[in-house]
């Protein structure tokens, strides 16, 4: 499984590479069109701004727009999904809502049925990878804990779930609430960059190297993480997970992958 990730990665980084070098030699070659330049008044037939002004106009609007782009994507909508759910929070703790089940204004794992996906997930592990009771389990990008709750209910006290992930607030409410009442559930955060998940983050995800011994688990799993990450840190990822896997132990990958076939 990791050689043909690994092959798998090596020709995405090559189709990647040759796709970027084909863009910028094509950027190069390609000049304006005179008849469009004739449409725009501020440009030359050469394609290069009359004025200086109007070039530094041209640039400040860009960057406000980025400006814009960037304060709606981290601040805004984090916000305006905080305010929309805190009332169904306040009232499904009305209704007596499981308190191992995080608010939904703290859920950021995606869509979808946050208990009914987790228990979905607890028959792929068993059917798929044979998980037993005693194993032990490491959960890559383990989120908000949607994963680690259903297996709460199905590991023995021998085995031993570990998790981590790169948003914080989602380790902290799982050691506070799912490892407070489960002592053989460990949840860890791992500083890394991630430029809409940890910003501030200080260590790359191909220069991460798991907190854990060699050949440690009996299972790992990484539910769509794979999707939010480039050729050279999965194929680092991969080499983590093998070094991590005991001798036939098993790993489930879910992620999104756009080919032919998908298209």
């Amino acid at each position: 499984l990791t050689k043909r990730a690994s092959d798998a990665g090596d020709s995405a980084a090559s189709y990647g590479f040759s796709c970027a070098a084909s863009i910028s030699l094509v950027g190069r070659l390609r000049r304006p069109c005179p008849s469009a330049m004739l449409r725009d008044p501020t440009r030359s037939a050469r394609g290069r701004w009359r004025n200086p002004l109007d070039y530094k106009k041209n640039r400040r609007k860009v960057f406000v727009k980025k400006r814009l782009v960037t304060l709606i994507q981290y601040f805004l909508k984090p916000l305006l999904r905080k305010i929309y759910y805190v009332p169904i929070d306040v009232i499904d703790r009305l209704r007596g809502r499981n308190n191992m089940i995080p608010p939904r204004s703290m859920i950021f794992v995606g869509a979808g049925d946050y208990e009914k996906i987790g228990k979905e997930f607890l028959n792929y592990f068993t059917e798929l990878a044979n998980l037993q009771p005693n194993s032990r389990v490491l959960d890559v990008g383990c989120g908000i804990g949607r994963m680690a709750i259903p297996l709460t209910t199905y590991l023995s006290t021998e085995g031993e779930y570990w998790g981590f992930d790169i948003v914080k607030k989602g380790i902290q409410w799982c050691q506070e609430h799912i490892s407070s009442k489960f002592n053989n559930f460990h949840f860890l955060h791992s500083d890394i960059y991630n430029k809409f998940y940890n910003r501030k983050g200080k260590i790359s995800a191909q220069d991460y190297r798991f907190p854990f011994d060699n050949e440690f688990f009996d299972f790992v799993f990484l539910t769509s993480v794979f999707t939010h990450m480039l050729p050279s840190d999965i194929r680092h990822y991969m080499e983590e997970i093998s070094r991590v896997l005991k001798p036939g132990g098993k790993c489930l990958i879910t992620f999104f992958i756009l080919n032919e076939e998908s298209k």
